[in-house]
């Protein structure tokens, strides 16, 4: 009995060497590169905040100019033109500006998804973007990332936060703490 499996396994060794046997596995799918448009609308995004921080652009060009954008993001994102995780972000920051909570929980989902890619910057966007949603929702939000404009208050009022979410949780997100705030 010996003898047919040495031959057998003799046989096989043999035709892998000669390459006959060599077996190669088809390309993967090319690399995909970032969507040249959602990282421009995210810039074009970000600037205009530091612009309005610096009183050269007034909330109504802005809430226009993000009203443009989240039309665009969503024209993008129906014809499934996403495909890295900065493209989920990009689309994600763009979405939380939006007014309505459907808008919001839509970029709480496309910041997950970023995240699921790998794009760590999404961390702390995923958590505000719940947040976002549940304060726009009239709920108490749970990370503690969104503050209120309070009136006759000096300074910006954090938002009513729910128990559960922990300072360790939060550390794991890029949350500050809330001891810290």
């Amino acid at each position: 009995m010996k003898r047919p499996v040495l031959l057998l396994g003799g046989l096989v060794l043999a035709i892998v060497a000669s390459g006959v046997a060599t077996m190669s596995l088809p390309p993967g799918p090319p690399r995909a590169a970032v969507n040249d448009e959602l990282r421009r609308l995210y810039e074009e995004d970000q600037a205009d905040r530091a612009r309005a921080d610096g009183g050269a652009i007034g909330p109504e060009a802005l809430t226009a100019r993000d009203r443009e954008r989240e039309r665009r993001v969503k024209a993008i994102l129906a014809r499934e033109r996403l495909t890295t995780g900065a493209d989920y972000y990009h689309a994600a920051v763009i979405l939380q500006h939006a007014g309505e909570p459907p808008d919001s929980m839509l970029a709480h989902e496309l910041a997950m998804v970023s995240l699921a890619l790998g794009d760590q910057r999404a961390r702390w966007l995923a958590a505000a973007t719940l947040d976002r949603y549940l304060m726009k929702s009239g709920r108490a939000q749970r990370w503690g990332t969104q503050y209120r404009d309070t009136p006759g208050e000096p300074a910006e009022t954090l938002y009513s936060v729910e128990p559960g979410v922990t300072d360790t949780m939060r550390e794991v997100m890029d949350v500050p703490s809330l001891e810290r705030k």
